[in-house]
């Protein structure tokens, strides 16, 4: 059974170990361990997650599996590059254990962050996916994302990818 939860500061190490062993996993082949190992250690340095966790404007939910922590997502409150009409949420990050991929749980972490954009009142999530990312970006336009834009470039250690902005409209719970 997967239990989906909102974590604190108090998690800070089980979350940032989370996130650079599913961030690994999720692109081992693509970049180069070394590629990899830099991007971890800044982005999910247990301060960096740390820090994020104490952002109000950030929200960490990660899922259980049998008391295992098996993936997360991270939602930021920021509005779109690409003016999107009744506000956005961004979902930043969502990434899961390769034990856990085809099992569904990417399909429920998203429909937890849809249904914080709703409950927040905002009209839209929307997202960044690195171009190199096809299985990502296949997943998003089956759950109804529509490319709205060129994203960031992404730095993953020497490597430069460029990517595009994703959006979906969402039923919104808050008038």
């Amino acid at each position: 059974m997967i239990e989906i939860r909102r974590v604190n500061v108090e998690a800070a190490a089980e979350l940032s170990a989370l996130c650079m062993k599913s961030f690994a996993e999720a692109y081992r082949g693509v970049h180069s361990e070394l590629a990899i190992k830099a991007y971890c250690d800044e982005q999910y340095a247990i301060d960096q997650v740390r820090a994020h966790l104490c952002d109000p404007a950030v929200t960490y939910r990660v899922a259980y599996r049998e008391g295992q922590a098996v993936g997360f997502l991270m939602t930021r409150d920021e509005a779109c590059s690409v003016p999107l009409p009744g506000g956005s949420l961004e979902l930043k990050q969502v990434y899961v254990r390769a034990s856990e991929f085809g099992s569904g749980l990417g399909q429920r972490l998203l429909a937890d962050a849809l249904h914080q954009t709703s409950t927040a009142g905002k009209a839209w999530l929307w997202l960044s996916v690195s171009d190199l990312n096809d299985r990502a970006k296949a997943f998003y336009m089956k759950h109804a994302f529509q490319a709205v834009g060129i994203g960031p470039v992404f730095r993953v250690g020497e490597d430069r990818l460029s990517s595009t902005l994703m959006a979906r409209k969402v039923v919104t719970e808050k008038s």
